[in-house]
């Protein structure tokens, strides 16, 4: 009976493995940021792989999340999504490029961000979005901060990851040479049951 349970524990393990690499990053919605500017997201551009999430906090009231709807500002293939109002949002991105977030209510004030997903393919048409009001004043930092930080963060990202992939392989061939042990041991009970059984 624990043979088995242990071989369905494995099991699960290799099945769930592939899938407990993803991350989740905090994006707060705020009044007013660290930095004093007001309607913010902070921060205002993140770095993720593919498959990871976005928790978008709502620590102020009246704001909420969702995708820009201007040409260019997210990648090929990407839904428009919107959280709502006042509402925390966990939001997963599976396609790879720079991803246009906006609180729609302050939008005109300026409240615009950006979720970097794996690569930044997209930065030339992203880079050509047009916005208005205190939007379109800020969108240009949220481009300078996307060409100077998306190398050496997809880099930093890329190695924590291969580092997190390193500890899982040395887990799992620890749990092999568990199983391996078990299996040892349970023949050799086998085997001297099968003695005493003849006796």
């Amino acid at each position: 009976m624990k043979i088995k349970k242990l071989i369905m524990f494995t099991s699960l393990y290799f099945f769930i493995m592939p899938f407990g690499f993803s991350k989740t990053i905090d994006i707060k919605m705020l009044n007013k940021g660290s930095d004093g500017q007001k309607m913010v997201f902070e921060p205002a551009v993140v770095f993720i792989n593919k498959g990871d999430s976005v928790n978008f906090i709502s620590v102020n009231k009246g704001h909420n999340v969702a995708s820009m709807d201007k040409k260019g500002s997210a990648p090929k293939g990407v839904s428009k999504w919107k959280s709502k109002i006042s509402k925390d949002y966990l939001y997963k991105f599976d396609i790879e490029g720079i991803h246009g977030i906006k609180c729609k209510p302050h939008l005109v004030m300026g409240m615009v961000g950006a979720v970097v997903v794996g690569n930044t393919h997209n930065l030339e048409t992203f880079s050509k979005v047009k916005l208005t009001g205190r939007a379109k004043k800020r969108f240009p930092e949220i481009l300078a901060t996307i060409k100077s930080k998306s190398t050496k963060q997809r880099s930093i990202a890329s190695e924590a990851h291969a580092e997190e992939i390193v500890e899982k392989a040395v887990d799992v061939i620890q749990l092999q040479k568990d199983v391996t042990e078990l299996k040892t041991a349970i023949e050799e009970i086998k085997e001297k049951l099968s003695k005493l059984e003849s006796k």
